[in-house]
């Protein structure tokens, strides 16, 4: 696509075309969501931008997707780029911690409906632990995001228990707090062993942590007292601090 000024012909691509007019569909949609009341509709609470499913297959509301490369570019059109924002939708992989959506209507695969990337939602997702905070994508792919002590997302309420969940999350931004642990066994340096978290004093959930950063040749003892971090670009545990 390509500026044309007054008086000129214009000459778009019936792609590009079509894309245009189901983001500027979408953003209709998204004034209804907004002005919505007793009609039953959810009203946004937060930043609603069209997604277009690349998943494969349809994705339900309230689920997510993989947050990929914007429709326009800025080398395709400047001016597309900045005033039409809007974004491809992939299936969830590691490659997109931190960088989900989710629906806020059911999208049917290689169509464009409205997802909130920031902000309060329903979504149903996997909860792992039951003192599990925040949530991120499942990377290991599927169509749920997963409850964790990391990610892009907090769990303002959910109910008891563990598995599928209808929760209320706020998304942000990537937040990976470091936690308390407790050595399970003997870890030696640059390996890996099993920890448990601690939460509030009593052990929680249990997870693979990684002795690979500022390790030199001293190894971990069990029953060591240890601090945990979840680091994105390794998609691990590592362990950050042990007790002398």
């Amino acid at each position: 696509m390509s500026k044309v000024a007054p008086g000129d012909q214009l000459a778009i691509r019936a792609a590009d075309w079509n894309v245009l007019l189901e983001v500027a569909d979408a953003w209709r949609q998204n004034q209804v969501l907004r002005t919505a009341g007793s009609s039953g509709i959810t009203k946004t609470a937060g930043v609603v931008v069209p997604v277009k499913n690349g998943t494969g297959s349809t994705v339900d509301r309230f689920h997510a997707m993989g947050l990929g490369d914007p429709l326009f570019t800025y080398a395709d059109n400047a001016q597309t780029f900045k005033n039409q924002l809007a974004f491809d939708g992939e299936t969830m992989s590691s490659s997109y911690l931190g960088k989900f959506c989710v629906a806020q209507e059911t999208i049917a695969n290689g169509k464009i409906g409205l997802c909130m990337v920031q902000g309060v939602t329903p979504a149903e997702i996997t909860v792992s632990h039951a003192d599990n905070n925040r949530v991120d994508v499942d990377t290991a792919g599927g169509s749920k995001l997963v409850s964790a002590f990391y990610g892009a997302a907090e769990i303002l309420h959910k109910p008891a228990g563990t598995g599928t969940k209808w929760v209320l999350l706020r998304i942000g931004s990537w937040e990976a707090p470091p936690v308390k642990a407790t050595a399970s066994g003997d870890i030696a340096a640059n390996g890996s062993g099993t920890v448990a978290i601690q939460i509030n004093g009593s052990g929680s959930q249990s997870v693979t942590a990684y002795l690979n950063w500022l390790e030199g040749t001293t190894g971990v003892t069990s029953g060591d007292e240890l601090l945990i971090q979840f680091f994105r670009d390794e998609n691990k545990w590592v362990i950050t601090g042990a007790e002398c």
